[in-house]
Parts: C-alpha cells; structure tokens; sequence
C-alpha cells in the first residue's frame, strides 16, 4: 500500500505570525497610550499652572492688557494708564498713582498726571518738577539708574525728610508710604510712575516692584511718543518764561506747529485772555506784518497804549471806535514780542460760553453755522482776512477762575473724522495742562498788578466790510444758542 501523503507543517509557523502580530499590535497600543498620556499630562501641568498663578501675575496681565487697549495719544493716554493702575492696584494698598514725563535735562521732569488722594493738590502745585527734591527729579540726577525709590514717614518729623511732591500728598491726602519706579527706553529714562498709600509701611511686600518694573513696560508706548516730548519740552519752555508776555509769545509760536504734527492739519492757535470784569477779552494771535512805528504826525490813527490787562484792574486801553462802533481794539505788543493783541466784547462769544459751560466749544462748520443762527458769536472771525472754516475754544480756568481760552482754528470744515476728534483730544489735553501753568505763572507774580503788562503802539485798523464787520464784531447781549456745540 502507498504511503499516504504528508501534510505540510504550518501550525508552527501560524502562530509565530499571529505572535508576531500580537507584539506589533501591543507596541502599537502603548506607543499611543504613551502620547496621549503625555498630552494628558501636559494639558493638567498647563491647568495647574493657570489654576496656581499668582494673583501678582493676574494683575500685571490685566494691566498691560488695558494698557494696550487704549487707543489714546499725549496727555489723555497718560490719564487713563493711571487711572488702569488706580483701578488695579487701590485693593492692593494703592491710594493715588502719578505719571511723570522725563525731557531729557538732568533734574527736569514734568507730571502728566495724576490721580487719588491728594492729586487735586499735587496738580495745581507740581507741573514742572526741577531738581532732585522731588520723586521724579530725583531719577533724573542719578549717574546709575536705581530700580525704584522707596519712604515711609509716621510722623511730621518724619515727613520733613520726603521728596516736596511726596511731602505735599502727605499733608494733604493723608498718604504714607511712597513708592516710586522709573519707566526706561532705548533712550533712557522716559517718566517715573509713583503709588502712594495712606498705609504706613506699605508697598513691603517682595512682588510690588516685580509688579511694577513689568508694568512700567507697558507705559512705554504711552510716554515715547513724538506728541509727548514736544509737550513737555513746551511746558519747561513755558516754565523758564519770566514774562508774561513771553509767555504768550512762546505759546503762539509752538502750540500751532505741535498740534499740526499731531493732526496732519495747518492750524491756527490763538490766546484768548478775559479781562477781571468779564465784559471785555484780549484775543492774542501772532503778529504777520510788522507794527508800524508810531510818530508824532499820526495823530488820532496811532496812540501810545499802556494796558494793564487781567488780574488786577488797573485803566483798561480805550475801545476802538472805528470798528464796529467800539467793539474792539487793536493793540500791536513790543518789537520783542511777535503778537498782536485785540480786545472784544466778550458778550455772545464762544469764549464765554465755553468758560462758562466749563467744555470746548466748537463749530465744525462755519458756513453752516452762519445759516443756521441769527446772532453769530463775534469771535468765530475777528480779523478781516480770517478764514476760518472751523473753530474750537477750549476753557482755561485759573484757580477755580474764570482766564481764558485757548483757540483753535481751521481752513477747512472738520467732518466728525478721526481728525477732528484727534485735535479736540490734544487740544483738551493741552488745555488741561496750561490751565495749571497759568495757574503757576499767575502765582509766581504776586507784586505784579496785572497778568499783562505791555507798553504798545496801536494804529488804526484796515477798514472792514461792512458784512464782515457784522460777522466779527457784532456787539449785542442775545444769549449764544444751543447750535455753537453742535455745529
């Protein structure tokens, strides 16, 4: 018989596959079970480390974060990034912050602003800080730059010792502990942030100057910008004036260029200056041709004119009657002093009415606005080569006092742009700056009877259009209508 054919062997060899395969498939499975283990925990490491943040790091987040979504420029930037840090800080000891700006002159440095106890003092006292006798001058003189500036005072005797900005929030806002950081760039020093506390020996613990050396970063963007160095070196500038007349000058001269370059607009700024009975103001502007001198053979055309004007009284210069029946009078100041001086009713103007709203007033379109109301405000126009499309006058209050108003004028209508709402802005800022300049410069002049004292020569004026005439210097007491901020 045959032998019966032999089945090949592949039992074995099926089962070291199915081994095989076995591993693979197992290797496979804890090769992802490894990653997703390790995505597991990466995303619980990140969770616990939100979840243990520090409350420190929360807050300087939330800062620079606010700090970011401001879109504000100059002044009003440097406003709200001490309100954000007031905000932010007042639970944690913070009972007034402050914002200086920095111009580059060993021992200058100007404050912005500020906000908290005792910050309605500080402001009408402090702009221009000189020296090292103050928290802000007191970085400006340093050879090496220290990290912060660091008291505390207990006692009167104590607070002798404190910088004069920190000694005067001591006596009036009841602060005692005070704490100061510098805010650097690439090209040094920019400004110093100062907190305040009415807490003795606050601001100790080890993360307050961790806090604000990180959020000095963000306040970067706020101090270096061009808008801001010229303001400030404009106010030191104003600060160095020793007259008042000076003063106007250098007001006239900059004020317009650095709202220009701010706006991309030409601008037009003038000065107006309200006389201590409010009946009458002086519109300052710069002088384009130059004065006339005076001879004895000018008879009643020209006249010598000794002016006392503003703060003190004192015989006012004659009106000029050739003008509309005495509205106003042309006044040329001194060959060293480039502006012209014009004295109006102060009856039916915007001035008035922006002092007394205590707001901008403005007409954003003075075509519009002439055919839209009756009784014009005579100070929309007030030279008979005025043109003038569009006008803002921001109020100047001097110790609660009604000064003044800072002008500024247009070629062009200003449409409700960026443009427009850009200038008001500035112009505000500005306005809120020089308010305390005045306030100084006034201060500093107690034996001088007047704000302005100027020897002048006064020539007649070119003869006005009778339209124009009507336009500028109308004279009559109608109240100003509603339409002047609206316009």
């Amino acid at each position: 018989m045959g032998c019966a054919p032999s089945k090949p062997e592949v039992s074995d060899f099926s089962e070291s596959q199915r081994k095989q395969a076995s591993s693979v498939s197992a290797l496979s499975v804890d090769a992802t079970d490894r990653s997703r283990t390790q995505e597991a925990l990466q995303d619980e490491a990140q969770t616990q480390a939100a979840q243990q943040e520090t409350p420190v790091m929360q807050k300087v987040k939330g800062i620079l974060q606010d700090l970011l979504l401001s879109g504000s420029e100059g002044p009003e930037a440097c406003d709200e990034a001490t309100k954000v840090l007031l905000g932010a800080l007042g639970n944690a000891a913070a009972d007034a912050v402050s914002l200086s700006a920095c111009c580059g002159q060993p021992g200058v440095a100007v404050l912005i602003t500020a906000q908290g106890a005792g910050a309605n003092a500080l402001l009408q006292q402090q702009l221009v800080q000189r020296g090292g006798s103050t928290s802000a001058g007191w970085f400006t003189v340093q050879r090496t730059l220290p990290q912060a500036l660091y008291r505390t005072a207990a006692t009167d005797a104590e607070a002798q010792a404190l910088p004069e900005d920190w000694k005067l929030l001591y006596q009036e806002g009841g602060l005692r502990t005070f704490m100061a950081v510098p805010v650097t760039g690439q090209d040094g020093l920019l400004g110093v942030v100062g907190l305040a506390s009415k807490r003795h020996s606050a601001f100790m613990e080890y993360w307050w100057e961790l806090l604000l050396s990180i959020v000095c970063t963000g306040l970067v963007r706020v101090l270096r910008t061009p808008i801001m160095s010229q303001l400030v070196e404009l106010l030191v500038r104003l600060q160095d004036t020793r007259s008042s007349s000076g003063f106007v000058t250098m007001l006239l001269q900059a004020a317009g260029p650095l709202l220009s370059s701010f706006t991309n607009l030409t601008l037009g700024v003038k000065l107006g200056l309200l006389s201590q009975t409010r009946s009458t103001f002086c519109c300052c502007m710069q002088s384009t041709t130059a004065a006339p001198a005076m001879s004895a053979g000018c008879g009643s055309r020209c006249m010598q004119v000794r002016s006392w004007l503003l703060w003190g009284g004192g015989t006012e210069a004659p009106l000029r009657r050739s003008i509309s029946d005495g509205s106003s009078i042309a006044i040329t100041a001194a060959a060293e002093d480039d502006f012209t001086l014009l004295r109006i009713n102060a009856d039916n103007t915007l001035l008035l009415d922006a002092l007394e709203r205590q707001a901008p007033r403005s007409v954003r379109n003075t075509v519009s606005y002439l055919e839209g109301v009756s009784e014009p405000a005579h100070d929309v126009f007030v030279e008979e080569d005025d043109v003038v499309s569009s006008i803002v006058v921001v109020p100047l209050l001097v110790n609660t006092q009604h000064f003044g108003g800072l002008y500024v004028t247009h070629e062009q209508p200003w449409s409700e742009g960026p443009g427009f709402a850009k200038a008001k802005q500035l112009l505000v800022g500005l306005g809120a700056l020089l308010q305390r300049q005045l306030g100084q410069h006034v201060a500093g002049q107690p034996a001088r009877p007047g704000w302005i004292c100027l020897s002048a020569t006064a020539g007649a004026a070119p003869g006005l259009s009778r339209q124009r005439r009507v336009l500028a210097h109308r004279v009559h007491s109608t109240p100003l209508p509603a339409i002047h901020g609206e316009q």
